[in-house]
């Protein structure tokens, strides 16, 4: 069996090694998660993000003032769908919402009330 001594097998030195940078990966990671890092965008910006999103819905004369029970007639379980692609939009756009989830979209009366709940968790 020559040629096959190390191939196929994982030796105790490899796996020592191994384990060795997940930890660091790990430490590293942990730190990254803990630091606070300032979000870029302004509440401007953020408005422009959720109005974009909601005229992307089928709603194009949406504005930040738009009521959801007039302007745009969608309930609060549908809304409540919104929150993961919003909140993806923003986090693309190099911020994390870090709370902001189903419940801010479902409890808002107004599309302004999704872009500050949105902007009140970036900060």
């Amino acid at each position: 069996m020559r040629g096959r001594l190390g191939r196929g097998t994982v030796t105790k030195r490899r796996r020592v090694r191994v384990a060795t940078k997940n930890e660091k990966m790990l430490e590293q990671m942990k730190a990254l998660k803990s630091m606070e890092v300032t979000c870029h965008l302004t509440r401007l910006d953020i408005g422009r993000i959720v109005v974009t999103f909601v005229r992307s819905q089928g709603f194009p004369a949406a504005t930040e003032a738009s009521n959801f029970t007039s302007d745009v007639p969608v309930d609060g379980t549908r809304r409540r769908g919104w929150a993961v692609p919003i909140r993806r939009r923003i986090f693309d756009a190099g911020c994390d919402p870090k709370a902001f989830g189903p419940n801010d979209c479902e409890k808002a009366k107004k599309v302004k009330d999704i872009a500050d709940a949105a902007f009140k968790e970036t900060r």
